[in-house]
């Protein structure tokens, strides 16, 4: 289940799996190709400092994994199975292009709200105002 940023498992796979197949040996090299201090990752790793959106699109950059890799690694979405992700895309594909649009349109108001409650700004800016479809 999704839930707060677990600094720990973020930290333990940044530094067992995802920086060693990036090539990147310490801290301070991944900072400079975030072009960010050593000392923000640092306090990400501790957990004094949660990465934003923004950070998160960068380290997928870096590190050539997709965002998902980053948010299952810190525990805000469960790891799926390829078998639940084959059953997921099998369901994704069978929707029409405004059931697409719809599903788009709540996860982004419902992102927009958790956000909202932690006083914190949706990535993007706003969303011209849009509500969930009844």
């Amino acid at each position: 289940m999704a839930g707060q940023f677990d600094h720990k498992g973020f930290a333990r796979w940044m530094q067992s799996e995802a920086m060693p197949k990036a090539g990147i040996a310490s801290q301070s090299e991944l900072g400079r190709r975030l072009e960010i201090a050593q000392t923000t990752i640092s306090r990400w790793f501790s957990g004094e400092r949660t990465p934003t959106y923004e950070h998160i699109v960068a380290l997928a950059r870096v590190l050539g994994v997709g965002h998902r890799a980053i948010y299952e690694a810190a525990g805000l979405v469960p790891v799926r199975t390829p078998e639940e992700l084959a059953d997921i895309l099998a369901i994704w594909e069978t929707l029409t292009e405004e059931e697409r649009d719809t599903l788009a349109d709540i996860g982004r108001v419902l992102v927009r709200r958790r956000l909202a409650e932690e006083g914190r700004a949706a990535p993007g800016g706003d969303d011209s105002g849009a509500t969930a479809p009844e």
